[in-house]
């Protein structure tokens, strides 16, 4: 046999035939161009793995490899789509003339502490996004909900409220809410009666191992501290007020902050000024000292933990007055000391 390149053909029938004999094996990417990433981890200790990585790309600087929805992009550990394809979702930018696509990619193994790692984005000819992956997109992106969305495959645990009923394992909780769920779900709380949605204590989540992130908003902002949360509930405290850490309404009237409650212990400190009704990322996670919260990635704020020790919680989203609205919630792996990974995209190779 003779192997040319990645092709393996047969000897030639007949000697000075000028046919090279029969094709028997043939090896080719269908990756036409790619994009190597490199990940640089500057922290002391090494990611988790697996753990979920943020991407911000300019997709029109390749507008003419990409499909017009990015249908066609996906992402793998070797150059050229060798390797492991990597499991993908697009939050935002999800056009291949925006210039900041956000993509989260499931990576398979960790980035050393003061190391890197690289993946490649690559082009391919035909469309890769489904629902199944292996690159997908948040479910208010596509024209039939949640059509493309495999946050499910990408994230430790994700939930887009598809449909008109509470997926599992969350549930109605209080007294004075009223919920819909229409493909997103919206919280309508009564002043005079806590009430919201949670996972309960059978499905507990650790905020010093993941970050949760909702994404949604409340209809009103007060000068009264505490009126809705996004974030943790714990139900075991005896002072019958439960303990609370999340993102509240600020107690500015002009936007949410970090908060912590334990009985008549409260504490709150801002996140800046937001609008109401407006669509938000709020993530949360803590160490085994300080609490800490972002609004759409800013730059985090804390908060002293002393109301809240437990590293088990169930998820809540709960009010009294405001209406809520969630798109989805997730979870994610927790980056070493809450900093991701840096990110330097380089140029564009051919296969």
């Amino acid at each position: 046999n003779v192997t040319v390149g990645s092709v393996t053909y047969e000897p030639s029938p007949s000697s000075g035939s000028s046919y090279p004999g029969k094709l028997i094996n043939v090896k080719f990417s269908p990756v036409i161009y790619y994009v190597p990433i490199t990940l640089t981890n500057s922290q002391a200790s090494a990611t988790p793995s697996p753990f979920q990585q943020m991407i911000t790309v300019d997709s029109d600087n390749y507008a003419k490899y990409e499909a017009s929805g990015l249908q066609n992009v996906e992402f793998s550990t070797a150059p050229g789509g060798q390797g492991t394809v990597l499991d993908a979702w697009i939050e935002s930018g999800n056009s291949n003339t925006s210039t900041s696509t956000v993509y989260w990619i499931k990576l398979l193994n960790d980035i050393p502490a003061d190391g890197s790692s690289t993946i490649y984005m690559n082009f391919m000819p035909y469309n890769v996004m489904s629902s199944s992956g292996p690159t997908g997109e948040a479910p208010q992106l596509s024209s039939t909900y949640a059509q493309y969305d495999d946050g499910a495959s990408v994230f430790n645990n994700y939930w887009n409220f598809a449909g008109n009923t509470l997926p599992s394992p969350w549930v109605t909780a209080g007294s004075g809410e009223t919920v819909t769920v229409n493909n997103g779900v919206t919280i309508s709380t009564s002043t005079s009666a806590w009430g919201g949605i949670w996972t309960t204590t059978s499905y507990e989540y650790n905020p010093q191992a993941v970050i949760a992130d909702f994404y949604g908003y409340m209809s009103a902002f007060t000068t009264s501290t505490f009126t809705a949360s996004f974030g943790y509930e714990d139900t075991s405290d005896s002072s019958g007020i439960h303990t609370l850490f999340g993102i509240w309404d600020s107690n500015t009237g002009t936007g949410y902050g970090l908060g912590n409650q334990n009985g008549s212990n409260q504490a709150v400190t801002s996140l800046g000024t937001q609008s109401t009704n407006t669509l938000y990322v709020f993530s949360l996670w803590r160490s085994a000292s300080s609490s800490y919260a972002s609004v759409n990635y800013a730059t985090p704020v804390s908060l002293s933990t002393d109301f809240l020790s437990e590293t088990e919680t169930p998820l809540q989203v709960e009010g009294i007055g405001p209406t809520l609205y969630l798109q989805w919630v997730r979870t994610r792996a927790y980056s070493p000391n809450g900093v991701m990974p840096s990110v330097s995209i380089g140029s564009l190779q051919h296969t």
